[in-house]
């Protein structure tokens, strides 16, 4: 299991597992970014959500899409300058 920090950020020990199974498929996905990166920027992303949220239910699904656009982006542009 992805080892993600025990804060506020996470209410309880379900949420967090949760959490970080969404941390590992995104890791999966995006093998070529550090662990620590990912988990920071999903955490990053989940917190500034997290802060906003009326209703915390889709939270998970919101921060993976959220992280998933970043990483992309990240990755073509960081792949585009080492082609040049």
């Amino acid at each position: 299991m992805i080892s993600v920090a025990e804060s506020p950020l996470y209410d309880n020990q379900n949420e967090m597992k949760l959490h970080a199974e969404a941390i590992r498929r995104i890791m999966l996905h995006y093998n070529n970014i550090p662990v620590e990166k990912v988990i920071r920027l999903y955490e990053i992303v989940l917190r500034r959500f997290k802060a906003e949220a009326k209703v915390k239910d889709f939270l998970v699904l919101l921060a993976d899409k959220r992280v998933e656009q970043l990483l992309r982006k990240w990755n073509s542009s960081h792949f585009k300058k080492h082609i040049d």
